[in-house]
């Protein structure tokens, strides 16, 4: 009995080994790989989930700063690279001081890239048990 318990655990163990070496990236196709490789070639650390709506997010580090990919099928979405409120264009801070969410704890500040529109500044803001997700023009417009 205690032969079979003990085959059991190293079978165990050895199996949970053997998931845990497993590249990240196995269940990704090639194609997405390539993809975030030609848009980010210094990404380090990549982790790929998938989300609602049919997208394929890559998180990574690129060059130290944290930044997630976002697919559409084989299509790149959008990018989002976390930035520090002080990074923040005048015209973005003084967007949100004068909106109605100006005095709103900020939680988190991405700059976000498209493919094909001008970039947006995300400002996820709380207020007790209210958040809000806020984008903005370059110019500080609240979209």
């Amino acid at each position: 009995m205690i032969m079979k318990k003990l085959f059991l655990f190293k079978t165990l163990l050895l199996s949970l080994l053997f998931f845990s070496s497993c590249d990240k990236e196995d269940h990704v196709s090639a194609v997405l790989h390539d993809a975030l490789y030609e848009l980010y070639p210094n990404a380090a650390d990549v982790d790929w989930d998938n989300e609602r709506n049919g997208y394929t997010v890559a998180e990574f580090y690129n060059k130290g700063v944290e930044t997630s990919v976002w697919f559409k099928g084989s299509d790149w979405h959008h990018t989002r690279i976390d930035v520090e409120y002080g990074q923040l264009p005048q015209a973005v801070k003084d967007g949100l001081r004068n909106s109605k969410y100006g005095n709103w704890h900020i939680d988190d500040v991405d700059l976000v890239q498209f493919p094909s529109k001008p970039d947006e500044y995300l400002i996820e803001v709380e207020s007790g048990n209210k958040e809000r997700s806020l984008y903005f023009s370059l110019e500080g417009i609240l979209l």
